[in-house]
């Protein structure tokens, strides 16, 4: 069974030009060694979006936050210079005088960065990081998920390039009661006894809720930072640059290993009703996977042209769509039944199998119908699973469809009775969505080293064009044609949630409990937080 979590996909978004920056400047806030800064000092604005000041008072210092020779970090082509940053002296302490990471209560004093959000979005903390500290974020008292990108030399990291989640759970992306968060190399090997790995400049990031404050630092140490991004969505680069040398961070690459493999039905003699053996290898990406056919049954060629879109490309790995395959036979549980629904795995039909050798992403390049079913069974046992891909109906905001079909605990598996709809009727919420038609896209999902998957269409065979496979998720995905070009995964996009929230005028408090409208305080209506005066 898997060995990692599922990335928290109700987080996911995209590029966006609403995005802003604020350089912090030691020099300009006349900070040398020991400038002492009052609690509330406001560090400075960006205008709309959020307003960044000094939760407690403590002294500060002046620093350049340069790493192995990087001096700058680029987000999203928004450069940050490390040379005129600023750090506080004191570790920051809850109320008891505890480590905020380890009991989970908010900080009530050292150096502490407060950040006042005016709309809903995403705030990048500019930083030099350390591998052997903790970093927390507490929305209004609160401690709520974050991510970590940073270069590093150590050789434990692939790539030398950190990339680190602490996931919340629920819709407010909360830590759970008692998960004690450890020093980010131990969180990052799942290892509680490793060591330091040093230093690296990067990025500490993490979703904000319009009228809603955070505090954000470092434990075990104090936050060495150069300024802060915001943007309305994730950002789609984050790349630290030095004389003469760069890395990514976030975006294309990402320091992730990826391959592919492009089917082809004249390579392999398909043209109409050509039987294809069971166990038969389509092909091969090198020390990742092993694809393979895992029932007999007759294929032929498909060309999956869409809507004029001829190509998908795939973190800039192109895929033609014109020499696809598709299976005759649809697939059918032990008893008969329609694995979407008796959540039992395929035993015939046309099923792709794929044998993972490492931990990763696999992305099915395919021309997709929305009035099918999609499944994926891990080892015997459905689990959750993505679909991205370009639509003209007019129920489809933007013409690209985003779909999770969301699994349930460590191993993302669907929960037993949950049967699955057509993909329309799952995006829609609606039982009764009739076709949207087919779209040009990517249907994708996690896999673990030395797991086997089957993965198929239901009320239809897959009709593909070939596999992508990334340590990471793909950032961007996108469809192309003669003079055409729509992003899917990435810019201007998102993952649309299988449950839509009911409108609801009702008042809650963060516990739950209704109030009225004379509650003063953090309040929730319609799922939005918001400050109640």
């Amino acid at each position: 069974m898997k060995k990692f979590l599922l990335s928290a996909a109700a987080l996911v978004a995209a590029m966006s030009a609403n995005a802003q920056v604020f350089k912090v400047s030691a020099e300009a806030h006349g900070i040398t060694e020991g400038t002492l800064i009052a609690a509330g000092y406001e560090w400075g604005k960006i205008e709309g979006a959020a307003t960044i000041t000094n939760a407690y008072e403590t002294q500060h210092k002046a620093l350049d936050n340069k790493n192995n020779d990087f001096t700058k970090v680029i987000i999203d082509g928004n450069e940050f210079a490390t040379s005129d940053g600023v750090q506080g002296n004191d570790n920051p302490k809850d109320e008891d005088g505890g480590n905020p990471a380890l009991t989970l209560k908010p900080a009530v004093s050292g150096a502490v960065i407060q950040i006042d959000a005016q709309k809903d979005g995403w705030v990048y903390i500019v930083a030099k990081l350390s591998t052997n500290k903790q970093y927390m974020v507490f929305e209004e008292g609160l401690p709520i998920g974050y991510k970590i990108a940073m270069e590093n030399t150590d050789e434990r990291i692939q790539g030398g390039v950190l990339n680190l989640e602490i996931k919340g759970e629920g819709e407010y992306n909360n830590i759970p009661e008692g998960r004690q968060v450890q020093w980010v190399i131990r969180e990052y090997l799942n290892d509680v006894e490793a060591a330091t790995a040093g230093n690296g400049l990067g990025v500490f990031y993490f979703p904000v809720a319009k009228d809603c404050k955070y505090l954000a630092h470092a434990t075990g140490s104090k936050i060495m930072w150069s300024g802060i991004y915001f943007s309305e969505n994730e950002a789609q680069s984050v790349i630290v640059e030095g004389d003469g040398i760069s890395k990514t961070l976030i975006g294309e690459g990402g320091g992730a290993a990826a391959g592919s493999f492009q089917v082809s039905a004249e390579a392999n003699g398909i043209t109409e009703g050509t039987l294809i053996a069971a166990g038969y290898e389509w092909g091969k990406i090198d020390d990742a996977l092993t694809i393979t056919n895992a029932f007999e049954t007759n294929h032929k060629a498909v060309d999956n042209a869409n809507n004029d879109f001829t190509k998908v490309v795939i973190d800039g790995t192109e895929f033609a769509t014109s020499d696809g395959v598709q299976g005759n036979d649809n697939p059918k549980d032990e008893d008969g039944g329609n694995p979407a629904l008796t959540l039992k795995p395929a035993v015939s039909g046309a099923v792709l199998q794929i044998d993972a050798q490492k931990d990763g992403w696999v992305y099915v390049v395919a021309k997709l119908s929305t009035n099918k079913q999609y499944m994926v069974f891990e080892e015997g046992l459905p689990i959750g699973y993505k679909i991205a891909m370009e639509n003209t109906d007019e129920r489809i905001p933007g013409g690209v469809l985003n779909l999770e079909i969301k699994g349930e605990g460590e191993y993302n598996n669907i929960p037993e009775g949950r049967q699955i709809q057509w993909v329309i009727r799952e995006y829609l919420n609606d039982v009764e969505a009739a076709t949207a038609g087919n779209g040009l896209g990517v249907f994708y999902f996690p896999v673990a080293k030395d797991c086997r998957y089957l993965a198929h269409a239901t009320g239809s065979k897959i009709m593909w064009n070939g596999i992508y496979f990334s340590e990471k998720e793909a950032k961007t995905v996108k469809v192309e044609g003669d003079g055409i070009s729509k992003t899917i995964v990435g810019a201007t996009t998102g993952i649309n949630p299988v449950s839509l929230k009911k409108v609801d005028d009702a008042i809650y408090n963060l516990a739950g409990q209704k109030v009225n409208a004379s509650y003063k305080g953090v309040v929730i209506m319609n799922g939005k937080k918001m400050i109640q005066k």
